[in-house]
């Protein structure tokens, strides 16, 4: 059961990141047009926050089959 709260606990808190993450990157840059962004950096961290989390449960889910 603790075990199941901690990786619940875990997903919950790495969407809040990514959320908050993309809030950030909107928030400081002042654009609502992606190709106006000059903070590169910033948006290769959010962009790999939507893509690390899928990528991450299709390794563990071919390991544990």
């Amino acid at each position: 059961m603790e075990q199941h709260i901690e990786t619940e606990g875990s997903k919950v808190g790495y969407y809040a990141l990514m959320i908050l993450s993309g809030f950030v990157l909107f928030i400081t840059e002042g654009v609502s047009n992606l190709s106006d962004i000059k903070n590169y950096p910033l948006l290769i961290v959010v962009g790999l926050t939507f893509v690390i989390q899928p990528i991450t449960a299709f390794i563990y889910s071919s390991i544990y089959k």
